[in-house]
């Protein structure tokens, strides 16, 4: 058919995020490295797939990641405030 869909890749948004947050970028602006955004690429490839492995449901897949996502940035926002009393 030769036809794209409009769908593809509908969900990957917070998964780019995620893969940015865990590579070192602050959330609320910054810098960032490319080699640490491919590395928190990887780690979330290695999620996703083991996820699919263990066959489970894209919702609770969803939810993992946001919990992935809001653990990273309560780590960043440590490492913030831990910088600023120093």
């Amino acid at each position: 058919m030769n036809a794209g869909d409009p769908t593809a890749g509908l969900t990957y948004e917070l998964t780019a995020i995620t893969a940015a947050i865990i590579g070192g970028t602050n959330l609320f602006g910054g810098r960032a490295s490319i080699l640490g955004t491919m590395i928190g690429a990887l780690i979330m490839g290695v999620l996703q797939n083991g996820l699919n492995l263990l066959a489970v449901q894209s919702y609770y897949q969803q939810m993992a990641i946001g919990a992935v996502l809001i653990l990273a940035v309560f780590i960043d926002q440590w490492q913030v405030r831990k910088e600023a009393q120093v």
